[in-house]
């Protein structure tokens, strides 16, 4: 939910924003997904009246439709069973960007730029998943939404977007094994109305996922990180179900791993781990580790939750001190970082009690 500004409109219009939904097409177990009928699109609609604002859907050629309300993307060929990430990136208090995965491993950013709706768009950002690699290994998935962050470093200001992989529509992997990863996509193109579509790929993401990059010799451990970076799920089907969330300048993810129920006298629930990675580097928060060394163990990023099963997002909660998490299996924590939290808020001044 947000607001919007509209053409011929004096207020900023409250809004709904969300995707298509889940074709069942993807729930075939015989391959490799496949191109999706239902599902490929992203609403904007008023939350009053229930009226279409604007959508985004696949098929056709790219680019705006003869209805101002409609753009289309010849590459949005997978459904988006996830909620969206809606933000306000200039602090306007209006929406500008929507960004969103898909069920073929696609991420997406929609920018909302002004009231005029014919100049709204849709962009890729990266292919994760199907569309840059073949065979099962390669059919990577995003069910949940993803997190941005705006940041900078050395290299100037950009927006971090955080999401993991994983088949929700399989959770045992009866369809086969696809490897999964945790990502962190870096986007430059931080104003409003700046993005393009983009060829950024599974590989064109540096593999940190046995390297230190705060490591001395960061230049020849993980070059610049300029399009992001990727971490390996290790475990046989381990899969990433549920939004990251970033506190503290640290990205905590949560995964499941499958077990299997052969020879038990009870069926297997599964394990669930939580990861806790620096945000700009990937680097472990878990555990002491040598800041000379360009080589750690992945267990320095990860902690078993004592919860079986499907381990839910973690969340910030207010507790004793401005640091408290709520991890799946309900324990609290204190976050580790830096003393900082991404939050945004405003202030509105009704007139003083004596004014006329």
């Amino acid at each position: 939910t947000g607001f919007v500004r509209l053409e011929g409109q004096a207020q900023p219009v409250p809004v709904l924003v969300f995707a298509g939904g889940y074709d069942d097409n993807k729930d075939r177990q015989d391959g490799v997904g496949t191109n999706d009928n239902e599902g490929r699109a992203i609403y904007v609609v008023n939350a009053d009246t229930g009226a279409l604002i604007w959508k985004a859907v696949g098929g056709g050629s790219t680019g705006p439709s003869g209805d101002a309300r409609i753009y289309r993307h010849a590459d949005l060929l997978d459904s988006i069973p996830s909620d969206v990430a809606a933000v306000d990136t200039n602090g306007d208090d209006v929406l500008d960007r929507i960004v969103v995965g898909d069920s073929g491993g696609n991420i997406w950013r929609a920018d909302l730029t002004g009231p005029d709706t014919a100049k709204w768009k849709l962009s890729r950002l990266a292919r994760l998943g199907r569309h840059a690699g073949s065979g099962k290994v390669n059919d990577r998935r995003f069910f949940h939404e993803p997190d941005i962050v705006q940041t900078k470093d050395v290299n100037g200001a950009y927006d971090a977007i955080l999401i993991e992989s994983g088949d929700r529509a399989d959770p045992l992997d009866k369809g086969g094994v696809a490897e999964n990863w945790l990502y962190m996509v870096r986007d430059n193109a931080i104003g409003v109305g700046k993005a393009a579509d983009r060829v950024t790929a599974h590989d064109d993401l540096t593999d940190i996922t046995s390297v230190n990059c705060s490591a001395a010799d960061i230049p020849e451990a993980c070059g610049n990180l300029v399009n992001g970076w990727r971490i390996r799920l290790p475990a046989t089907g381990e899969k990433g179900l549920a939004a990251p969330l970033t506190f503290r300048n640290v990205v905590f993810f949560t995964t499941y791993v499958p077990q299997s129920a052969a020879g038990s006298c009870a069926p297997s629930e599964g394990v669930g781990n939580l990861y806790a990675v620096r945000l700009g580097d990937g680097a472990p928060v878990f555990r002491e580790f040598d800041s000379d060394s360009s080589d750690l163990d992945l267990e320095d990023r990860v902690q078993r939750l004592a919860s079986a099963g499907i381990p839910a997002q973690v969340v910030y909660v207010s507790g004793p001190s401005d640091r408290t998490i709520l991890r799946p299996d309900l324990k609290f924590g204190e976050a580790p970082g830096s003393n900082r939290f991404r939050g945004f808020w405003r202030r509105g001044e009704s007139p003083p009690r004596d004014a006329p």
